[in-house]
């Protein structure tokens, strides 16, 4: 059976069919009509099924090998990717990863119903795995970076000079050397 066959109960015509003489169809009422797709319907389906039903459980787990990326589980924080930004605001100043949001019941493996923490009073979300993401807790040992990776962070440190001739004070401020005149 085909495709078409499986959802609209017929077969097809094609225009090459449109051409070749067919024999006039008989009037059918819209009733029995009905009655001959249903019944051409159910037949289509449970024929299919009959043919090769372990054929479902070996496409699932095929595409089950290929499914990755984290499980949650109810209580865990996350954040929520909506990439578009909504109606009349600036695209260039949309965050689209908002949040974050705790996960209040699974659905399924792959859906997950998560609120806002901020606001108790907003609706729930029901949103499918590819749009959450974790959200991370920093870690306590880790202190935050202000400097990029490979840079030396310039200290600042003052160093006093002996006093000498001319009442001159220099001043060593991270690198650089200022003089400052002593009025009198």
């Amino acid at each position: 059976m085909t495709p078409a066959y499986l959802i609209f109960g017929r077969e097809l015509s094609l225009q090459t069919d449109a051409t070749a003489l067919v024999a006039p169809a008989e009037v059918v009422s819209t009733p029995q009509f009905t009655q001959q797709l249903r019944q051409k319907l159910h037949t289509a389906y449970e024929s299919d099924n009959s043919v090769d039903p372990p054929a479902h459980l070996r496409q699932k787990q095929q595409y089950d090998r290929s499914l990755n990326g984290p499980s949650y589980a109810k209580g865990d924080k996350v954040w929520l990717n909506r990439p578009k930004p909504p109606v009349g605001a600036c695209a260039k100043f949309h965050r689209p990863w908002q949040g974050p949001y705790e996960i209040v019941f699974i659905r399924s493996p792959m859906v997950y119903v998560i609120r806002d923490i901020s606001s108790a009073t907003d609706d729930v979300l029901t949103v499918h795995n590819n749009q959450p993401k974790p959200a991370g807790r920093p870690q306590l040992s880790e202190s935050p970076q202000f400097v990029p990776p490979g840079c030396v962070p310039m200290v600042e440190r003052t160093e006093k000079v002996p006093q000498g001739v001319g009442q001159v004070n220099y001043v060593k401020t991270s690198s650089k050397y200022s003089a400052f005149a002593k009025r009198g």
